[in-house]
């Protein structure tokens, strides 16, 4: 409100599809719109750890897959097959196609996927990172 360039800027509230809906198998996971899913190149989580604790280790640098929040600054390392379901998450996918499209990738039992994917969904969804 203060910056004079800023103030003519229309702040658009998208809509989004509700967050705290039971999530089942016919359940269809949308990445919020502003959410940055990328690689980094060092431990985010490692260094910021560090700071917080003003401690002196050295950080060695290491593949870290990492999903940020801009809106809210959260940020979370993630493993590489979370980011792989959420790539899958493109609204238009329910749970169980998602679970199907990644047991045949990794030639698993489609029960178990389809409960890890239930796991970290839910947690995702109670993390607001994704919408159901």
């Amino acid at each position: 409100r203060s910056d004079p360039f800023l103030r003519s800027v229309k702040i658009v509230n998208i809509p989004e599809t509700q967050t705290n809906k039971p999530l089942t198998l016919k359940s269809i996971p949308k990445i919020k719109h502003n959410m940055v899913l990328d690689n980094l190149h060092f431990n985010i989580m490692d260094t910021m750890h560090n700071l917080a604790g003003k401690k002196n280790v050295i950080a060695y640098p290491s593949i870290t897959p990492v999903i940020f929040d801009p809106v809210s600054g959260k940020l979370n390392s993630v493993s590489l097959l979370i980011m792989e379901i959420l790539a899958l998450c493109d609204g238009t996918n329910n749970v169980k196609q998602i679970a199907s499209e990644l047991s045949k990738k990794y030639d698993a039992a489609k029960s178990t996927i389809e409960e890890y994917c239930i796991s970290f969904l839910g947690h995702l969804s109670k993390e607001e990172y994704i919408l159901l």
